[in-house]
């Protein structure tokens, strides 16, 4: 199998992004922060449906869509505006073989009639109400609701496929994402170290767990403790709740970005 052209939008650092692959080896040579592991994340993510190991559905968070198209969103939307909510695209384009012949189709781009596949990160229609409500007082909004966006992948001939069926597997090797055994990506806590003296540490580490007790009083989840409460006795005669763990042994450091 030949991937000849993946094509990316609004991916990470990767806004309108296109490139051409040889058949046998390709090398990518670029700055730091230039978007080298971006590019080989979309493309185990179009292979594969996997991002971070997991199914990109549950990987799904504002963090994966360009800032620009995100800071526009948000400025056409508080302006009064109903700006459609961002996509993001990432297409692998195959080269033609008998055995992807299903994959055929013009649902691309550039329209062309080739073989490939699609992966779009799109708003779900299912949630069309929720939705409505929440962008009922724009001037709150700060981010994208990627809790109402699901990753299909369709294939060119422009019908929905699941990785698994595709019949293409892919392994991505990544050293960076070792981490040590308190779970702290390494060159993370070194910038914190080194960047950070004691009073920011603590600071920092203060003001994440007072983040992470205020989730208790969201009226949602106080109306969800009070229900599992009066229901208890289905698992167990102990009182349940839902929270966010605050021990100790969940490092600040490893939610910080």
């Amino acid at each position: 199998m030949h991937l000849e052209r993946v094509i990316i939008k609004n991916f990470k650092t990767l806004h309108e992004f296109e490139i051409s692959l040889n058949k046998e080896l390709n090398i990518i040579v670029g700055d730091n922060e230039a978007g080298k592991s971006t590019l080989l994340e979309a493309i185990n993510l179009i292979l594969t449906g996997q991002l971070n190991g997991r199914n990109i559905n549950y990987e799904i968070s504002p963090f994966l869509f360009s800032k620009i198209v995100v800071d526009e969103y948000l400025v056409k939307l508080k302006s009064g505006e109903h700006p459609e909510l961002p996509v993001i695209i990432i297409e692998a384009y195959i080269h033609n073989e008998p055995e992807f012949a299903r994959l055929k189709g013009v649902n691309n781009s550039k329209n062309e009639d080739t073989q490939g596949v699609c992966l779009k990160v799109e708003f779900n229609e299912d949630y069309k109400e929720e939705y409505s409500k929440y962008i009922s007082e724009p001037s709150k909004i700060t981010t994208l609701p990627t809790e109402y966006y699901t990753a299909r992948l369709y294939s060119f001939a422009n019908n929905l496929i699941t990785p698994r069926n595709l019949g293409i597997s892919s392994t991505l090797i990544d050293t960076t994402t070792i981490k040590l055994q308190n779970g702290a990506d390494y060159y993370l806590q070194k910038i914190i170290e080194d960047s950070l003296d004691i009073k920011e540490r603590t600071g920092l580490s203060l003001a994440f767990r007072n983040l992470k007790e205020s989730f208790k009083e969201q009226t949602s989840l106080r109306a969800l403790n009070d229900r599992l409460k009066q229901n208890k006795g289905d698992i167990t005669n102990k009182d349940l709740s839902v929270s966010i763990d605050i021990s100790q042994k969940s490092s600040w450091e490893n939610n910080l970005t």
